[in-house]
């Protein structure tokens, strides 16, 4: 599962969920603003398949700013149905039950297309402060395994539940960070490493 982190004085500091807001709010840091400058990513464990060490990987969290515009979405459909509405009621003389179904299916067409633009947008957005985050050298991604270097890296439960019938029942062995040898295995009756 993925948790967020943030980067503080050339350190990451883990943000308790769901609680995120509030602990930056301690460090002193507005969220919006700590998304704007970079300054959050998302960090999830994963399986290197070269080494079996397990690594974590940050990817820059960017602003959601489709969920910004999407109450104006609903009202700009909102709005454009009641007055496409009021010209069809007014010019057209059919019955109802034509004009109803009509009515629906333009509301739901209308939903999509102005979501699809809004979500077209956000991700215009998102790629443009991604792309100057990028070049000010303010992104802190990596996405590399820490202990070989490797770049084949799964997901840390896709592939404990992938494995975990191989070897008897234990599950693939996987890197101790602390001794450094392949002898790791998850307990899947506790569900924790031994």
């Amino acid at each position: 599962m993925d948790h967020q982190v943030f980067f503080n004085d050339h350190e990451f500091v883990p943000l308790a969920h769901p609680a995120e807001t509030y602990e930056l709010q301690k460090l002193g840091v507005k969220e919006e603003d700590a998304l704007l400058q970079g300054r959050v990513y998302w960090r999830n464990h994963y399986v290197c398949l070269d080494c079996r060490s397990i690594s974590t990987k940050r990817k820059l969290r960017l602003p959601d700013y489709f969920r910004k515009w999407q109450g104006r979405t609903e009202q700009l459909t909102n709005w454009s149905v009641v007055i496409v509405a009021v010209v069809v009621l007014l010019f057209l003389k059919l019955p109802m039950y034509y004009l109803v179904p009509a009515a629906i299916l333009l509301v739901i067409a209308l939903d999509f297309i102005i979501s699809a633009i809004a979500k077209r947008r956000a991700r215009g957005c998102a790629r443009q402060l991604e792309g100057r985050l990028r070049a000010q050298g303010n992104v802190h991604e990596d996405g590399a395994c820490h202990h070989c270097g490797g770049a084949r890296l799964v997901d840390y439960l896709r592939f404990v539940s992938e494995h975990q019938h191989d070897n008897e029942g234990r599950g693939e062995a996987l890197r101790c960070p602390v001794c450094d040898q392949v002898q790791l295995y998850l307990d899947y009756k506790y569900l924790v490493m031994a």
